[in-house]
């Protein structure tokens, strides 16, 4: 089998999953074109140099990595824009990518999501490919045995010690909140003589291998021959896969399979498999009397926080009386649990069966019609970037132009499956975590990517679809002002009572904790949050709603901010601060956190002005009179005393521009877009 290049690269501060199609070396020239000139910088100060990453060389026996970079050798994948769905053809992969979380991506509804792997809707645990008994980990902060990951909206632990830390005097305070799973609920096996058909079947039994992710009906397809060893029956596979955009409580999943060369018997499972319910406790697991099987767990320390999960199952050609629950002991889990029935299989004929939960009575077909006119709506093409020929509708042949439709389409794909319209019923007030609702990555937590880059984009065309980013900010904003109280805080800075701090990490209630502080570091989190509010005023012209619900918010956010500014000549300042540019924490006088506070004192001013409510000219001083460090050379630097030497992660200078400062012009833009291109480590986010 040949190899997948995905076109979206899976990277530390992004949603997006990779898959599928890779672009080409045009890239480059597109994210360079603009480094055409060095300004200077003294050369004071001296940055420790970023640990770049090398190939690394597999052990004897071991397959090594597969290329999963943007710009690899070959394309060996396809995007079709009259579908909008990428496809993988097995026949050019020189391996099966089982047990590689490059492969996989979420497949969600706002509500519920699970990762599905590249052999089929099943639960699997990653593999090394270089060490024999090399661990491969999650990221940053609990680092656990990577696996397919399956996700509740809002499902948050509480725990002493989740392993990284940003500040680790703050974790004897209070519990850490990071996200827990639930059981993985796609899977349906087949086993013959023996041997079962799942996430770690033995790629020399797979042929004619396809899958396809539809972006445009929220479906994932997979084809092949499975051709199980030692008897001389295959079977021609196909799966289904969706979680219901209409019933947010629903996931489906679909089997067809046809035995090629004889009749035979065979066994189908229904499983429920606990293994992807990381970091929680079993409740209660048992089969009911109609096809049904459930589990019901609690995240860890938090009794009071349960998830179910039914499963049943539709079968056809078996014998009912056959039905057994089944125990999986090697799964090391109390939690998982499954039925099987037998079936007789007859030779070239197609059997069907799907999975649902037992509280719905829908079949297969009304879920799945329902679903794909749901995400039809959804992906419509008037509401997606569109580089088609207006007259045509066609893509100009330009592989560059192709993976920027295919990108537009994807991030709209993969961010809508994380979120919820506003309906009313409280599901979607739960955020949005920097992976989504399939990821446990960087804990399950919510960052600013929330506020800041997938805001935006749904507000401009689905503002329903908002809501609960900015209630799930609302209701932590009484825990920001009690963070703002605390006696360390206190000791620091003079809050007022109506003054608000975010934490810069939220799980379960936005309380400082050893990943998320709230003092002394991305201090941004919350002008990034307030100016969210402003943007949702913008966007939809609700004078009433923003005055009642945000502006409370705002102004606490506000209080804060000219808290921390302390007079410095004719200048304001800000001390011990991280900027976006995580390689370099505790500075003074970051440029961004500084830019995004004038922002936001600019528009508070503007508002009050506007609404009769009385101007602290103290704050009006504040917004024009920021100590914001520049070069000689008019270069903005990124902290004060910035050398020329250094490595940063991300240009946080550069991201100025989404603040649309009504003194930062053209030329400073680009000034500093070409300084800082040439800036960004090799190890930093682009």
């Amino acid at each position: 089998m040949g190899r997948l290049h995905p076109f979206l690269r899976r990277r530390g501060y992004s949603w997006l999953q990779t898959f599928l199609l890779q672009p080409s070396p045009l890239v480059d020239i597109f994210l360079f074109i603009a480094a055409c000139q060095t300004a200077s910088l003294p050369l004071d100060g001296i940055n420790a140099p970023s640990e770049h990453r090398f190939k690394t060389i597999p052990e004897p026996g071991m397959p090594g990595d597969v290329d999963f970079r943007i710009l690899a050798a070959q394309n060996l994948s396809s995007y079709d824009d009259t579908t909008g769905s990428f496809t993988i053809d097995g026949d050019k992969l020189p391996r099966a990518l089982s047990q590689m979380f490059q492969a996989r991506h979420g497949l969600g509804n706002g509500y519920i999501s699970a990762e599905v792997p590249f052999m089929g809707p099943f639960f699997e645990v990653d593999r090394n490919q270089t060490h024999n008994h090399g661990n491969v980990t999650t990221s940053w902060p609990q680092k656990s045995q990577r696996l397919a990951f399956s996700g509740l909206a809002g499902f948050y632990d509480c725990q002493d010690d989740v392993g990284g830390t940003n500040y680790p005097e703050l974790n004897d305070r209070v519990c850490d909140s990071i996200i827990s799973g639930i059981p993985y609920f796609y899977a349906i096996h087949v086993r013959v003589a023996g041997q079962t058909l799942d996430a770690t079947v033995d790629e020399a039994d797979i042929t004619n291998y396809t899958t396809t992710l539809s972006m445009r009906d929220g479906l994932r397809t997979w084809k092949y021959t499975w051709s199980p060893k030692d008897i001389s029956v295959s079977f021609d596979c196909e799966y289904t896969a969706l979680a219901d955009r209409v019933r947010p409580n629903v996931a489906a999943t679909q089997l067809r399979v046809t035995p090629r060369g004889s009749n035979i018997n065979a066994t189908i499972i229904d499983k429920l498999d606990g293994r992807s319910a990381v970091r929680s406790s079993l409740v209660k697991r048992g089969m009911d009397n109609d096809s049904g099987i459930y589990v019901a767990n609690h995240a860890n320390g938090r009794p009071e926080m349960k998830a179910w999960i039914f499963s049943r199952m539709y079968i056809s050609g078996t014998n009912g009386s056959s039905r057994r629950e089944l125990s999986f002991p090697d799964d090391n889990n109390n939690m998982s649990i499954g039925q099987e029935w037998d079936i007789d299989l007859v030779d070239g004929e197609p059997v069907v069966f799907y999975q649902v939960p037992t509280a719905y009575t829908d079949g297969w077909n009304q879920i799945l019609s329902e679903h794909t006119q749901a995400w039809n709506e959804l992906m419509d093409l008037r509401l997606i970037t569109s580089y088609r020929d207006p007259t045509t509708g066609a893509l100009p042949d330009d592989h560059l132009i192709e993976i920027l439709q295919a990108d537009a389409i994807a991030s709209r794909f993969f961010l809508f499956q994380n979120l919820l319209p506003d309906d009313g019923s409280g599901l979607n007030d739960n955020g949005v975590a920097v992976g989504g609702i399939a990821s446990e990555n960087y804990g399950g937590m919510v960052f600013w990517d929330m506020d800041t880059w997938m805001h935006p984009p749904t507000a401009l065309t689905n503002p329903d679809y908002t809501v609960g980013m900015r209630n799930f900010r609302l209701s932590h904003f009484p825990q920001a002002l009690r963070n703002a109280q605390e006696d360390y805080v206190q000791d620091r800075y003079k809050f007022s009572n109506d003054s608000g701090l975010y934490s810069w990490t939220t799980g379960a209630w936005g309380n400082a904790t050893g990943t998320g502080p709230v003092l002394d570091y991305e201090y941004h989190i919350n002008t990034d949050i307030a100016l969210e509010m402003f943007q949702h005023l913008a966007f939809s012209g609700d004078t009433v709603l923003f005055k009642e619900k945000y502006w409370p918010a705002v102004m606490g956010i506000a209080n804060s901010m000219t808290t921390l500014l302390q007079p410095d000549g004719r200048k304001w300042s800000l001390s011990n601060t991280t900027d976006p540019d995580e390689f370099t924490n505790h500075v003074d006088n970051g440029a961004f956190t500084l830019a995004s506070i004038m922002r936001l004192l600019d528009l508070v001013v503007s508002y009050q002005e506007a609404n009769n409510i009385p101007v602290n000219e103290t704050w009006r001083d504040m917004a024009d009179n920021v100590n914001i460090p520049k070069a000689d050379s008019g270069i903005i630097l990124e902290y004060e005393n910035m050398p020329n030497n250094v490595n940063i992660k991300q240009a946080d200078v550069n991201l100025i521009n989404l603040l649309n400062p009504k003194w930062y012009d053209l030329k400073t833009a680009q000034l500093n877009h070409a300084y800082y291109i040439q800036k960004e480590s090799p190890d930093g986010p682009p």
